[in-house]
């Protein structure tokens, strides 16, 4: 126990130290530190501060925070925000929720829950996360939950940099390799953006166990609070839909807990016209999604 104890903070003290002295693409393999990395969930968690009391919270990855534009919701009456992060998987939600969910009390939390996440480790959220906001207890529970070396690596620098304050003045712009930030958390793509890519063959998706377990946990934890939950997932291209084989099993899943919308069965879209790649919405694709829902959740009557 005395050893362990030793070790953590030897090794608290040394990653700081690689970080000073080595170049940084061989600290890049030891662990990812990036302060205002992709998807701005740096310019998110600054301004979620001033947030209090919203109608709607959206959770999720990448198809969250490019798929619900703030601002057509506010349009319709509706206050939000977008607390989704790339790749962000139930663990890291958990860690997130419990954090804020008092202070931004929704009445209705929409959860983007693309399968893909489910399958995941966790670690790229977790490394995204720990660059980006403030370190908590409940961020130290998500880094034990994901259990990766170059987690613990990025928590211990993390640690070094947040007790010094060395990135407290970082101010990130709000647009960035074709994404611009918008106010509640949004992501919009520049409508010029285009992805290469093919549709690829048929393959099937995987719920993991571990990510399951976690999102069950969110599920209880808003019961608790007596907060609404509408799945959703968001629209793709319908070529690259088609080629999901067992997306009937999954939303079986899905809506055995709860509210569930799969909006690939409302909406057909295409790449290259309401999408910049085969799974993520153009500002286009986006419009659309986000009127039909807005129908959607009125004629629920969620926020009645």
């Amino acid at each position: 126990m005395l050893f362990a104890f030793c070790g953590i903070v030897v090794y608290t003290l040394f990653v700081p130290i690689w970080w000073k002295l080595v170049p940084v693409k061989t600290t890049e393999f030891f662990f990812k530190y990036k302060t205002g990395s992709y998807g701005h969930m740096h310019s998110r968690m600054k301004e979620l501060g001033s947030v209090r009391d919203v109608d709607i919270l959206f959770m999720g990855s990448s198809h969250a925070y490019r798929g619900f534009d703030t601002r057509t919701f506010e349009e319709a009456g509706i206050s939000c925000f977008n607390l989704a992060s790339s790749s962000q998987s139930p663990i890291q939600s958990l860690a997130l929720l419990r954090d804020h969910i008092d202070q931004l009390n929704p009445r209705l939390v929409v959860f983007e829950v693309y399968p893909g996440i489910f399958g995941t480790t966790g670690e790229e959220s977790a490394l995204d996360l720990l660059a980006n906001s403030d370190m908590t207890w409940e961020t130290f529970k998500m880094v034990l939950s994901v259990n990766s070396s170059q987690v613990y690596s990025t928590f211990a620098f993390d640690f070094f940099t947040e007790v010094f304050g060395i990135n407290q003045d970082f101010e990130e712009p709000k647009y960035r390799n074709y994404d611009t930030y918008i106010a509640g958390g949004y992501v919009e793509k520049d409508t010029s953006f285009i992805r290469e890519q093919d549709v690829g063959s048929k393959f099937s998706w995987t719920i993991g166990s571990k990510q399951w377990r976690y999102f069950l946990k969110i599920v209880d934890l808003l019961e608790s609070k007596d907060i609404d939950l509408l799945m959703v997932q968001s629209p793709i291209d319908v070529d690259y839909f088609g080629m999901m084989e067992n997306m009937d099993e999954v939303d079986s899943i899905f809506q055995s807990i709860g509210d569930y919308i799969n909006f690939n069965d409302h909406l057909h879209l295409n790449y290259g016209e309401d999408l910049y790649d085969r799974h993520h919405l153009k500002q286009s694709g986006v419009k659309k999604f986000n009127e039909l829902i807005i129908s959607m959740i009125s004629e629920k009557g969620y926020l009645k």
